[in-house]
């Protein structure tokens, strides 16, 4: 298989496609699909997968960002047709190169694999500008958010009943975290926790 660009006309994206005949290789759901999934957490060196990949990851940086991943939906749901489904005979022809039975296969399992790396306790992923770089925020099916910026920040926020606690992480180690409590209209800071040179310090709001 040789790495190309993708050329499709504009079409609306479909957020999941079945994948196979009556969909029995699965399915992908590009709305749960978080940027920055790595190589090697999906093909695990499956020399078929690889192939695949090297469609896809443009940039030959082994891991697939959020442009990326937005050019493989369209050109997906561009394959897909008005039905929601992509089976082989639809990805005979990928992007005018013509891919033999076990690519067409590989490129339907490399799909579902695609689907299958992100944790069943999401609900959605969307993507937000701020100071003109993209974040990426994910959302779970308990209400709770992450948020995971460009210089690889991570803001997290929970909310248990009518307290909110936020946490700030730099690639991985926490750096803060907020505590608030909704009463009415107004959200009062009960305690703040700053981590700084790995010694935690927390202040606690006495005059609520």
């Amino acid at each position: 298989v040789t790495k190309v660009s993708f050329c499709y006309m504009d079409k609306t994206m479909a957020d999941q496609i079945s994948l196979g005949k009556n969909g029995n290789t699965g399915k992908i759901d590009f709305s749960r699909i978080k940027a920055g999934v790595k190589k090697e957490e999906l093909i695990k060196n499956d020399p078929s997968l690889e192939s695949v990949w090297d469609l896809v990851d443009k940039d030959g940086d082994n891991a697939l960002n959020r442009e990326e991943l937005n050019e493989l939906e369209r050109l997906v749901s561009f394959l897909a047709g008005d039905d929601g489904n992509l089976d082989s005979k639809e990805v005979k022809n990928f992007n005018d190169q013509k891919l033999g039975r076990k690519d067409r296969k590989a490129l339907l399992e490399f799909l579902n694999k695609l689907d299958g790396v992100t944790p069943e306790n999401v609900e959605k992923v969307e993507t937000k500008l701020v100071d003109d770089k993209q974040v990426e925020v994910v959302t779970f099916k308990d209400g709770h958010t992450e948020e995971y910026y460009p210089n690889g920040q991570k803001i997290s926020e929970v909310v248990q009943g009518n307290k909110k606690t936020k946490t700030t992480e730099m690639n991985g180690e926490v750096t803060s975290q907020v505590v608030t409590e909704n009463e009415g209209e107004e959200n009062e800071i009960i305690s703040t926790t700053s981590i700084v040179d790995g010694k935690k310090q927390t202040i606690i709001n006495n005059n609520r």
